[in-house]
């Protein structure tokens, strides 16, 4: 079991380096003020909900979230604006300053929130108006793990809490004056990784349980596992209870996702239809066509089993990779059965926008998006195997047309349902550009028109790219005209950030590379720099802060402001996608091809050369620096999987009966027996680390982590080469904590400076880091 005394311990040396700063915190950067730190990163706000207006038009709001060191949380606050105010300054009134908006609601917590949690570890999530305009409901977290249902007064800013505070609200929805809502079990980051949780059984059967979850019992259910069984609720005159499941007079359960989860309720509030993991997936499923990607899996059909009957509960619940479904829940008789014979289209992975339903005001039919179409519909000449964008079914399942067809090049990601208030049209609006128009004649929707989607009388909309922060502007639709109404980070126009500007290339097999390239803020045309390649992707139009959209093996802006130009790539998808040739066709072969470009371009020094990367691209960066050991001088490895044989083990009934075969075909073609032992020799990167010289920082998030990548310190270490170990024993794959962030991202790039320039900082609090690396640089020397 974790304690107390050891986080205390950690936290108090991160704080104190917090209150030393670090020399490059202090210096100026002689161009518009100092250069940029991980502190700034981790406190630079970002919006987390763009916001609407409210359905009167008065009043408008928007969703915020910065890190706060100094408290170790990450605050999270909703602005209030007077949308007559902000109105007065259009469409001639330029010199007036908008007036300052009004903090409505503000909550703080540090919390592991990613992974398998459609917040993302935000704070606030989703806010929504209530029809009348008078107060915003939302999810929110207020000093712990759990997401509460929030209730907030426009009028009084009185902040009510409408769900327990041990429940962890996934999804919620609105009917009229009463609110439904699934419920997650209890989450607690400081149980996650138990051992000894006093409510597991000291003697269990182990077979067919996976290593992590015998060790750490509390792991699924307070690290959000999936698939999770979630509680039906109600908030009936600020009370929530629960919804009975007639069959078992207990509150009625859906097998969900965190990932994926549309959620819509009737007018009159007696029927809901909500997304689950399906309870029995037929053999016809396996026809449905699935997008061949690496988050995508074909539908497998269950087991037999006896007539009628679903698949149990602990097969439903071992693999997160089942296929989903909407299904329809009875709210007064306590029933809940699918609401058509089809699956959803996202059933791996997603985000909460991209499934929804609409509901007819009579409550005849229900609209849809992202689902196939039942194979047997009758009337239709060919088996609808592809997906279906957007549909409408009667509530018995007995109609059911494809409204918009998932591969149309007139379609898009839709944004929203709208009925007509007879329920005879329904209008699909496409990511708030075109609105197509149906219309239900002699039994069948038909379309009646497409056009441009109406602008609202004032529409909001954060601007932002690679060097400019988010600033949320308002249009007025009459005048066309913009306004700035919210900049969160005044801070950053004193400090030197640099420029960061797109960069392209091509790898051996002619793939394009997309990547964004960071430079210092005193760069000159002409000196070559040293390099650090980040590997995992780009994020376009979005401010450059970390480089990816992740706080974990990124750092991409504070270890420009070191001195250090900064290459973040996007790893061009090919044919080796799965297979153990992926490390190399998508990763050394992309990574040398841009460090060479960049040398040829004279804007890079290609003896000082450093790469990090994690999670997938984890075994990427290890086959580089295994494959051309020569071209790189430092290299950050953390949260990934080395390609080890013990890591293979270890995914051995973890998450879904497919893990170990995509595991074996990626790391080595094969199964580690018989024939396979010695593929395994030859191409997994945990076997060949005799041939790495690159000095090598690897980083755990959490006790999981560490234990994969065990495999790859102890052998590095055994062999006397330079290797760094940092653990964080409460972090999780993508860190969100701030403390955590900060001790993370500061290690990183003091590692890069250290190995690439020669840089230490004067920070007493990290004398005996550099006294280590020293003697690393010492013995790394002595063999060469």
């Amino acid at each position: 079991m974790v304690t107390g005394p050891v986080r205390v311990l950690i936290s108090t040396a991160v704080l104190c380096s917090l209150h030393v700063g670090s020399a490059a915190a202090q210096a100026d950067g002689g161009l518009g003020g100092r250069r940029f730190t991980v502190r700034d990163s981790i406190e630079t706000a970002d919006f987390t909900d763009v916001g609407a207006v409210s359905p009167d038009g008065r009043w408008f709001a928007t969703a915020t979230q910065r890190g706060m060191l100094s408290q170790g949380v990450t605050e999270g606050t909703i602005w209030l604006f007077d949308a007559a105010n902000v109105m007065r300054r259009f469409p001639k009134s330029t010199t007036s300053a908008v007036p300052t908006p009004t903090a409505l609601a503000r909550l703080t917590a540090s919390i592991n929130g990613g992974g398998g949690d459609l917040g993302h570890g935000n704070i606030i999530m989703r806010p929504t108006w209530e029809p009348d305009s008078h107060a915003l409901l939302f999810l929110g977290r207020s000093g712990r793990e759990n997401r509460q249902l929030f209730r907030v007064s426009v009028s009084d800013h009185a902040l009510t809490a409408l769900t327990p505070a041990t429940q962890d609200v996934v999804h919620f929805s609105t009917a009229g004056e009463e609110v439904l809502y699934l419920a997650g079990p209890d989450v607690a980051s400081d149980r996650v990784w138990w051992s000894n949780d006093p409510s597991a059984p000291d003697i269990v059967d182990g077979t067919g349980e996976s290593l992590l979850d015998l060790l750490y019992p509390a792991f699924k259910t307070n690290a959000r596992y999936m698939p999770t069984e979630f509680e039906v609720w109600r908030v009936r005159n600020g009370v929530a209870a629960p919804i009975v499941d007639a069959a078992t007079g207990k509150p009625m359960r859906v097998l969900g996702s965190y990932y994926v989860g549309a959620i819509g309720v009737s007018r009159d509030g007696s029927k809901m239809v909500v997304i689950a993991h399906a309870d029995r997936i037929p053999v016809a499923w396996e026809r449905y066509e699935v997008p061949k990607d690496l988050d995508s899996e074909p539908f497998h059909a269950d087991p037999p089993t006896a007539a009628g009957s679903d698949v149990p509960l602990t097969v439903r619940k071992g693999d997160y990779t089942r296929g989903l479904q909407y299904q329809l829940i009875d709210l007064v008789g306590g029933t809940r059965h699918p609401l058509f014979g089809a699956p959803a289209t996202d059933f791996l992975r997603g985000g909460v926008d991209e499934s929804q339903v609409a509901w007819s005001p009579d409550g005849r039919f229900v609209a849809v998006t992202g689902t196939f179409l039942p194979l047997d519909i009758e009337g239709v000449a060919e088996a609808r195997t592809h997906p279906c964008g957007a549909a409408v079914t009667s509530v018995d399942g007995a109609e059911v047309e494809c409204l918009i067809d998932h591969r149309s090049p007139k379609s898009g990601p839709v944004s929203k349902l709208t009925w007509s208030d007879t329920g005879s049209r329904l209008a699909i609006h496409l990511d708030g550009s075109a609105t197509m128009e149906f219309e239900r004649t002699g039994g069948h929707w038909r379309l009646s028109g497409r056009h441009p989607s109406a602008a609202p009388a004032l529409t909001l909309t954060v601007r932002q790219d690679l060097n400019v922060p988010p600033v949320l502007f308002a249009r007025d639709a009459r005048s066309g005209q913009e306004v700035r109404v919210l900049d969160p980070n005044p801070q950053l126009k004193n400090i030197a950030l640099g420029e960061v500007t797109t960069w392209s290339g091509k790898d051996p097999r002619g793939h394009v590379i997309h990547g964004q390239l960071a430079k210092p803020p005193d760069f000159v045309p002409g000196r070559r720099y040293p390099l650090v390649v980040q590997t995992h992707g780009i994020v376009r139009n979005r401010f450059f802060k970390t480089g990816f959209d992740s706080e974990t093996a990124n750092a991409g802006r504070v270890l420009a402001g070191r001195g250090i130009l900064v290459l973040q790539v996007g790893e061009p998808h090919n044919e080796s996608d799965g297979t153990w040739r992926e490390a190399t066709e998508r990763g050394t072969e992309v990574y040398l091809a841009a460090v060479d470009q960049l040398a040829r371009e004279g804007l890079v020094d290609p003896r000082k050369v450093g790469i990090s990367g994690y999670s997938r691209r984890g075994p990427f960066v290890l086959k580089a620096l295994e494959e051309a050991p020569e071209r790189f001088a430092a290299a950050f490895v953390t949260n990934a999987e080395p390609g080890s044989m013990f890591g293979y083990f270890a995914f051995v009934d973890r998450r879904s009966p497919g893990d170990t075969k995509r595991m074996a075909d990626f790391l080595a073609g094969a199964p580690p027996y018989g024939d396979g032992l010695q593929k395994w020799f030859d191409r997994a990167p945990g076997f060949l680390t005799d041939r790495i010289r690159a000095p090598v920082l690897i980083s755990a998030g959490d006790p999981d982590h560490l234990i994969a990548l065990w495999s790859l310190y102890a052998p590095l270490r055994d062999q006397g080469k330079p290797v760094e170990l940092q653990y964080i024993r409460n972090g999780q794959h993508n860190l969100t904590k701030p403390l955590e962030i900060f001790a993370h991202q500061e290690m990183l790039v003091d590692w890069f400076d250290f190995w690439l320039n020669g840089h230490e900082d004067p920070n007493p609090e990290k004398a005996a880091q550099y006294a280590r690396w020293r003697e690393l640089r010492r013995k790394q020397s002595s063999k060469n």
